[in-house]
């Protein structure tokens, strides 16, 4: 909807790109988002792009922030599914409460006859994890009732470190960029708050961190890419799957014969375009004669009927775009008649014959059009052949 208003009445664009550290960052980042393959440049020459099969790309992953996050740097991990953004979460965890226990002695902090502490309080989160005082997590719901100051509030990204779990489940916890605390209420962190040590690249939309390390699996389109490699202020990372699992039924695929580079799969994600498109859009695409070409109703048409089983007859076709407002009476739109050299059969020099007469070349389709348009003008009566 703000992309037709914008299209329709003009808008004002922000033009600087405050957020990263390095302007050179900034201006890849610009270039990442318009689909120019030039920002890849960027990412290869500052090793920011790491690559290999599934599991190694998560690890790798998860062994980078690790190290940033053990200096006590703010990091991020992004993974391309819930599976893997859980087992990530899980992961830091357990190595978070094992490094706790190393720390405190063999009991761990926990309660024992000799020393009567109390166990260490958990709370259920809603991603079905649990956190304890020591762990990031993400608010995951804008709740103006929890007020931070006169004009700030919990917000659905927001990411915390757990200061104390109190009894029943409610949090205390301290903000990771701003550093004020909050209280969150057992409700609320049952329903609304999960892990923040990894998140789905869905979900990391309006976050922002120091570093960000992504897992990709490369059926990326250009839009998540753009999220992915923008949540890190000082660096973002790639961690790109390039080879196949090892899978007995992708062994004859393409990609397992002759594996892609990693600029190779970059460039096919900035080719995928996933954004969505408005009805009042693909209305005024549809009505434009210089519009991007589309295949024409006649030629998908005949492809459903090679493509699929059943009567010719029982194939749907497609409607016909003449009626399309702003199309010609009679005539189809530019669009429609192979606007777009791509979509051409290619084409012959017209050659100069004996006399300077100009003759087709000899392409067959050149060949059969001539033929038959020297067939339609025997067949004229004589009395039309002047008209």
């Amino acid at each position: 909807v703000l992309r037709d208003l914008a299209h329709t009445h003009g808008s004002v664009r922000l033009q600087q790109v405050v957020r990263f550290t390095d302007s050179a960052e900034g201006a890849a980042s610009l270039a990442l988002r318009a689909g120019d393959t030039a920002a890849i440049g960027f990412y290869i020459d500052h090793s920011r792009v790491h690559v290999g099969d599934a599991g190694t790309v998560v690890d790798q992953a998860y062994t980078a922030w690790s190290a940033h996050h053990t200096n006590g740097l703010d990091a991020l991990m992004l993974a391309p599914t819930r599976d893997v953004a859980a087992a990530l979460n899980a992961r830091a965890r357990a190595d978070r409460l094992a490094a706790t226990q190393a720390q405190t002695g063999p009991d761990g902090g926990q309660d024992t006859t000799a020393h009567g502490r109390e166990p260490e309080r958990e709370a259920q989160l809603a991603d079905g994890s649990a956190a304890s005082a020591g762990d990031t997590i993400v608010t995951r719901r804008n709740d103006r009732r929890l007020a931070l100051s006169a004009t700030d509030w919990v917000k659905n990204g927001d990411r915390w470190t757990v200061d104390q779990v109190l009894p029943g489940g409610a949090l205390q916890v301290t903000h990771l960029a701003t550093r004020r605390r909050a209280n969150l209420p057992a409700a609320y962190a049952a329903d609304h708050v999960a892990l923040g040590y990894a998140s789905t690249i869905h979900a990391a939309q309006g976050t922002t961190t120091g570093v960000c390390h992504t897992v990709a699996s490369g059926a990326e389109s250009r839009q998540l890419l753009y999220v992915a490699m923008t949540r890190g202020r000082a660096a973002n990372h790639l961690y790109l799957t390039s080879v196949g699992d090892g899978d007995e039924h992708s062994v004859l695929t393409p990609d397992a014969l002759l594996p892609p580079t990693a600029v190779d799969l970059l460039e096919r994600i900035l080719r995928r375009d996933g954004a969505q498109t408005s009805a009042t859009t693909a209305q005024r695409d549809l009505a434009d004669p210089a519009g991007p070409p589309r295949p024409r109703a006649d030629d998908a048409d005949r492809h459903g009927r090679r493509s699929r089983s059943g009567r010719p007859d029982q194939q749907p076709r497609l409607a016909h775009p003449a009626s399309a407002p702003g199309a010609a009476p009679g005539r189809r739109p530019q669009r429609w008649r192979h606007a777009d050299h791509r979509h051409q059969p290619p084409r012959d020099e017209h050659r100069a014959g004996p006399g300077g007469s100009a003759r087709l070349a000899a392409g067959p389709h050149r060949r059969t059009l001539h033929r038959r348009r020297t067939a339609a003008l025997a067949a004229r009566r004589p009395g039309e052949a002047g008209r």
